[in-house]
């Protein structure tokens, strides 16, 4: 250890698994403080290094200030930060200036120069600018959380929004529990009232029909298409393959193709340059990195190729920004998710903003229903918990800390 530093600096910008014996570890063997970004709606969406605040002993400080005032260089230099869910925003808005080395520097204090390691609780860091890190910093170590359990998980989560753009499971529940009986609820179901007021019970309802002519179907025998073929891309297929009987097709940004699986590939250049091949597909899943050739992947040119979206779904469980929001338009001003048959998302473009996601807006005025009822008969949305399982949350936890006690001296 160098001489005068008492122990080296680390900072959590999230809660680890204080049952772990890693983490007392930590505690014994680092000098470690916590920052905690203020819960209000507006500290979330528009972080700011500078005006950001952390109650810390009754003081409010910026997160900035926080790290002038808790890490010195010569002293207990911070050399990595513990970032969890809470982080990946945050961290996202963290000015590469901090980084640089060179103390002459003409521009934001470079108080981050000591760091070493960003090890993060999840599989994707693209809340970082990694090729900046790699040309500027190329001893800053970046570490994410790639395990099994995560693409269960994932998978897991990726079957229910499959199963609910195809059986609107939850649509259901949601009148049902509104108090109206099984053959209320049915007739409800089909013909979009939200109110007791003229049921039509004497037509009886199957349980087939929804409005705007939606139709109750299985999965099996579906084609779906798996954007996405690296460890969740993988076991997604498997589940939905042998799990709901579909009929998969997957495609990969390398175009590479695997004999032995029971999937078919899918051409990479189909999806970057669309055609009509693409009305053969039920579903589409995303399980795509968010990266700059991944980025509004899903937009206007795609979207034109299907003749009927009204039979198309798509399920996002890769970031928020690969479908186009802000610029998928309609020449009659309705939204993409009253377009399709289903949108079913985990992810959202403004995360954690879910505006532009959930809204309802259809090219006509149907005020037999309500915003969240339309919404469940076309959509499913999960707030970014695809893998919040415990298993998860102690694995990522203990992954995290150990990559913190490689770096003790």
């Amino acid at each position: 250890m160098a001489n005068n530093i008492d122990k080296y600096g680390v900072l959590f910008i999230a809660e680890p698994d204080y049952s772990s014996p890693y983490y007392q570890q930590v505690l014994d063997n680092f000098d470690c403080k916590f920052f905690n970004f203020e819960e209000s709606k507006v500290s979330r969406t528009n972080a700011n290094y500078n005006t950001d605040t952390n109650t810390n002993g009754g003081k409010i400080v910026s997160f900035i200030e926080f790290i002038k005032k808790n890490f010195k260089h010569n002293v207990n230099p911070l050399i990595a930060i513990y970032c969890g869910y809470q982080a990946f925003y945050p961290i996202n808005k963290l000015p590469n200036e901090l980084l640089i080395k060179d103390e002459d520097v003409n521009s934001t204090p470079n108080i981050l120069a000591d760091l070493k390691l960003l090890v993060f609780c999840s599989k994707g860091v693209n809340s970082v600018d990694t090729e900046w890190i790699k040309t500027h910093r190329p001893d800053l170590k970046i570490v994410n959380f790639d395990h099994d359990a995560i693409a269960n998980d994932v998978a897991d989560c990726c079957l229910w929004h499959v199963l609910e753009s195809f059986r609107k499971f939850s649509y259901q529940q949601s009148i049902l529990l509104q108090g109206f009986d099984t053959i209320e609820t049915r007739s409800i179901v089909r013909d979009g009232y939200t109110t007791a007021n003229n049921i039509d019970t004497k037509n009886f309802a199957f349980g087939h029909e929804l409005p705007q002519g939606i139709k109750i179907e299985s999965p099996s025998g579906k084609k779906v298409l798996v954007l996405g073929f690296g460890r969740i891309g993988k076991k997604v297929c498997q589940k939905l393959k042998f799990g709901l009987d579909m009929k998969v097709f997957y495609s990969t940004r390398s175009n590479k193709k695997y004999d032995q699986l029971p999937y078919e590939c899918y051409p990479w250049e189909n999806i970057l340059e669309p055609d009509e091949s693409l009305n053969q597909f039920n579903c589409i899943v995303i399980c795509l990195p968010g990266t700059s050739t991944t980025k509004n992947l899903i937009n206007n040119k795609f979207l034109q190729k299907f003749k009927d979206l009204s039979k198309l779904s798509i399920i996002n469980l890769g970031r928020g920004f690969i479908v186009d929001f802000p610029g998928i338009t309609f020449q009659d001003g309705a939204t993409l998710i009253s377009k399709l048959r289903s949108f079913g998302t985990d992810v959202y473009y403004d995360e954690p903003n879910t505006e532009r996601e959930i809204c309802f807006k259809n090219k006509e005025n149907d005020n037999s229903m309500d915003k969240n009822s339309l919404l469940l008969s076309h959509g499913s949305f999960t707030p970014h918990i695809a893998s919040s399982t415990d298993t998860v949350y102690q694995y990522s936890s203990e992954h995290s800390l150990k990559e913190i006690l490689s770096l003790m001296p």
